[in-house]
C-alpha cells in the first residue's frame, strides 16, 4: 500500500483521488477543479454544480480556516519530527512554533508557519532562539508559486547572508524539501525528495 500512497496513508489517498485514478474502485474521482477566488476546489464531474454550490462551499472553507490552520501546524510538525528523526536528529524541545533537535554533534532549530504568507521574516530573525546552529523554517507547499517568488526577491539575500534555511513541505506526498540555503548535514540531505531545489532555484530566479 505505501507503494500507492506514500508515507502518509490518508494524504495519499485523497492525492489519488484528485489525480483521478483512486487506488479504490469505490471512492470518487476528483479530478476536474475550478479556481475561486485563488483557492481550488474539487469536484465530480457527473454531478452539476450551480454558482450558489460553489459559493457555499467557499463561505464553509472560510468558516473552517481556523481549524484547517491548528491541522496543518500539526501536520506540519509532525512531519518535521519524522523527517528529523529519519535524519538520525532526536526532538528535544517542542515550544509553540518551534522545535528544537540534537544529534551527536548537531542541533537544528525549526520555526513551523502555516503559510508563505505569513512569514514575518525580520521578525523570524529576532524570534529565534540565540543558541540554534542551523536555523530553519518550514513552509507548506502552496497553490502557486507567488508567494515564494515575492518572498525569495524581498528576502533571499537576507536569509542566505544569516545562515537561515527554508524548506518546503508538500503534506500530499509526505515530503520536504530545500527552498532556500543549503545543509551541511549528509544524513539530512539524504531525506530531500529533490535535494537540489534550492540550487536550481538560486540559478533561475533573479532577485
Amino acid at each position: 500500500m505505501q507503494n500507492l500512497t506514500g508515507k502518509k496513508l490518508a494524504a495519499g489517498i485523497f492525492a489519488r483521488m484528485m489525480s483521478g485514478t483512486p487506488i479504490f474502485l469505490g471512492l470518487p474521482k476528483l479530478n476536474v477543479f475550478i479556481m475561486l477566488n485563488g483557492r481550488i476546489f474539487y469536484f465530480l464531474h457527473t454531478k452539476n454544480h450551480s454558482r450558489e454550490d460553489f459559493h457555499e462551499a467557499y463561505r464553509k472553507f472560510l468558516a473552517s480556516i481556523p481549524e484547517i490552520k491548528v491541522i496543518m501546524l500539526r501536520s506540519l510538525m509532525d512531519l518535521r519530527i519524522e523527517f528529523m528523526n529519519d535524519a538520525d536528529y532526536e526532538l528535544v524541545n517542542e515550544r509553540s512554533q518551534w522545535l528544537s533537535f540534537m544529534a551527536a554533534d548537531s542541533k537544528v532549530d525549526a520555526q513551523v508557519f502555516t503559510s508563505m504568507k505569513i512569514v514575518d521574516f525580520k521578525k523570524s530573525l529576532l524570534d529565534r532562539p540565540e543558541n540554534g546552529e542551523d536555523r530553519v523554517m518550514i513552509v507548506p507547499s502552496e497553490e502557486n508559486l507567488e508567494p515564494f517568488m515575492q518572498f525569495y526577491q524581498q528576502n533571499a539575500f537576507a536569509a542566505e547572508e544569516s545562515g537561515f534555511q527554508i524548506w518546503v513541505a508538500n503534506l500530499e506526498q509526505g515530503t520536504i524539501d530545500p527552498f532556500i540555503g543549503y545543509t551541511t548535514d549528509i544524513d539530512i540531505y539524504r531525506q530531500f525528495m529533490n535535494p537540489n531545489l534550492a540550487q536550481i532555484i538560486r540559478a533561475n530566479w533573479k532577485r
